[in-house]
């Protein structure tokens, strides 16, 4: 349903020289037939998930360095200029991960979940030790050297929420590091229902027992992001 409008914001790119790879991750509706209305490359990827759609792409993509968006995200003409920058423009950096934004919600929960903020990395770095944030799946860029090394994003473990244990993961194998890109803009559409809301809640609840293992403080951020969703419910 938002496939269009995301391809047509990425193809208005202030940025030429670039490939846009589309994942049909086992879809059941129209994805095909979107996609290939426009000059883009269409790739399958069975196995259910992001980790694993994208891992597809960056495995047949050539390219120095790989952005990532979700399909129901929309792009500002500079985003990935914005996002190349601020990697060319450290050589510690081998990632980037930009501002992700919520389009204003016409119904009740889509006022509740656009109001909530919930990809605003600002609101916890800790700019007293400019740490950055090792999540952002959906609106970031990575070196090509940093997937060689590492292998991509954890598919087998993860269906969604891989992000945070990709960066913690090549931090540690490379010299490489995660910086943030405020003016890389995307804006993602507001969600809509209570029952979305819950089906978030039991994703990210799940998640955060995964994560848990590997980095304690995320758990009580994901209970955060889960308790404000219970309590519109």
């Amino acid at each position: 349903r938002t496939l269009a409008r995301c391809i047509e914001a990425l193809l208005a790119l202030d940025y030429p020289n670039r490939e846009i790879l589309v994942v049909d991750n086992a879809s059941t509706d129209a994805t095909r037939s979107t996609a290939a209305r426009y000059p883009v490359r269409l790739l399958d990827e069975p196995r259910r998930g992001w980790p694993a759609a994208r891992n597809r792409a960056w495995h047949l993509s050539q390219a120095p360095l790989v952005a990532n968006i979700d399909a129901d995200c929309f792009a500002e003409p500079s985003w990935l200029r914005e996002l190349v920058g601020a990697v060319q423009g450290d050589e510690r950096a081998g990632a980037a991960v930009g501002r992700t934004k919520v389009e204003p919600g016409r119904t009740l929960a889509q006022r509740f979940y656009a109001a909530g903020d919930p990809f605003n990395f600002e609101k916890y770095l800790d700019r007293s030790r400019v740490q950055t944030p090792s999540w952002g799946g959906g609106n970031n860029v990575v070196r090509r050297e940093v997937i060689e090394a590492v292998g991509g994003y954890d598919a087998a473990t993860y269906t969604s929420g891989a992000d945070r244990e990709f960066h913690r993961r090549f931090e540690a194998a490379t010299s490489f590091r995660t910086v943030y890109a405020p003016r890389a803009v995307i804006w993602h559409e507001a969600r809509g229902s209570a029952a979305e809301f819950f089906r978030q809640s039991a994703r990210f609840a799940s998640d955060a027992v995964i994560h848990g293992e590997l980095d304690p403080g995320v758990a009580e951020r994901v209970r955060g992001c889960v308790g404000r969703n219970l309590g519109y419910l």
